[in-house]
């Protein structure tokens, strides 16, 4: 598959239908981001229950997903344009893969191991064989912002 750099996906856990029940994390995917202020993407997720037709009524929600370069960094924030809908879930993670820049710290997370994210633990960690930079926090329905900070 071919995502043009500074590309937002989104990914849920495979289901066989709609309402079978999961332990949901959705996952953000950027890619090529960078650390230069003139780098910028945006992605907004859609969700309703995908089995009925309460989405009519406005039972959805909307993720909006933003990153900004800042020169020193990336600023990453998330927010949700409508909030009628609430899915399964407590996690939302963030994915730099292929970043095209090293980060060394993320403000206000601890950096944990790839275990500690699979076991639900709130924190930042790397991503050894492919340098993607992945970013675990809990679902808050006020949204969030995060500063990644570029190493030297």
């Amino acid at each position: 598959m071919y995502v043009k750099a500074g590309s937002f996906t989104a990914e849920g856990p495979l289901k066989q239908y709609a309402q079978e029940e999961t332990a949901e994390t959705v996952i953000f995917h950027l890619y090529g981001a960078k650390a230069e202020e003139d780098f910028t993407a945006s992605f907004t997720l859609y969700e309703d229950d995908g089995h009925s037709f309460a989405y009519r009524k406005g039972a959805f929600s909307q993720i909006a997903v933003e990153a900004k370069g800042t020169g020193d960094g990336l600023l990453l924030n998330w927010f949700y344009k409508t909030d009628a809908y609430k899915a399964p879930r407590e996690m939302l993670r963030f994915a730099l893969c292929y970043p095209f820049f090293p980060a060394d710290d993320v403000d206000g997370l601890p950096e944990i191991s790839l275990d500690e994210l699979k076991e639900g633990r709130k924190g930042w960690a790397r991503n050894g064989k492919s340098g993607a930079i992945i970013i675990q926090v809990p679902d808050e329905r006020s949204g969030g912002e995060l500063r990644i900070r570029a190493g030297k």
